[in-house]
């Protein structure tokens, strides 16, 4: 597919290809490839003015870097990513942007901003129906249980059960 789509000079079908090998390469835990993959796709759909797609792959870089611990890299290009897609009405984007600002917070033990992250997710997926309600309502229990609040952890708990 990338072959083909320089061949054609086709910009957008590139950066795709590129974001797809990025999401990929992500699922298989190869992060370093997932992350280059990205961050052409990012050059390639900024080049040519594609900012949803732009978008997309700057949530996803943003993932990248949760999964691999760069977390104050993670946390500024989640928080634009947020911004953006609030202000573009996108709110499954904002869930997962959230979520995994969350998930940042988390990892380095700040709960109570962990917590508030995911409320706010947490709020947008109910208002979808969202199938993201499970994993944040026993994220919200994890956040509760590690700053040792166990009656919200087990709250939560039996929510997500």
């Amino acid at each position: 597919m990338i072959p083909l789509s320089r061949r054609t000079a086709d910009a957008r079908v590139e950066a795709r290809a590129w974001a797809t090998l990025a999401r990929l390469r992500g699922q298989q835990e190869r992060f370093d490839e997932a992350i280059d993959a990205n961050e052409r796709a990012l050059s390639i759909a900024q080049a040519s003015n594609d900012s949803l797609l732009a978008l997309v792959i700057r949530l996803n870089l943003g993932w990248l870097r949760v999964a691999t611990g760069d977390y104050d890299a993670a946390i500024a290009a989640l928080v634009d990513v947020d911004a953006e897609s609030a202000r573009l009405g996108r709110k499954n984007d904002r869930v997962t942007a959230l979520l995994q600002l969350g998930n940042a917070y988390y990892a380095q033990d700040q709960y109570s901003r962990a917590g508030d992250y995911y409320r706010q997710a947490l709020a947008i997926a109910r208002e979808l129906n969202s199938r993201s309600v499970e994993y944040l309502v026993a994220n919200l229990a994890r956040v509760e249980l590690g700053a040792k609040h166990y009656e919200a952890a087990r709250k939560f708990n039996d929510e997500a059960l």
